[in-house]
């Protein structure tokens, strides 16, 4: 499942507060290699899994959701 984007979110917001910055990231982190868990975003593409696609697509995403 992959999230939809608005004016308040992006989809590299895994905690959903605005920003893509290092609470985004301790989050993916957190739950690499599973399918998101606690953190359902994390799973940016919705793939299945959280991997190095979901972490390049928070780390290009850096700073304000636009």
């Amino acid at each position: 499942m992959r999230y939809g984007t608005d004016s308040c979110q992006c989809s590299a917001d895994v905690i959903v507060n605005g920003v893509v910055d290092g609470a985004d990231l301790a989050a993916l982190l957190t739950v690499w290699g599973t399918n998101g868990g606690v953190y359902p975003r994390a799973d940016t593409n919705g793939d299945g899994v959280v991997n190095g696609v979901d972490l390049a697509a928070v780390l290009g995403a850096w700073g304000l959701c636009r």
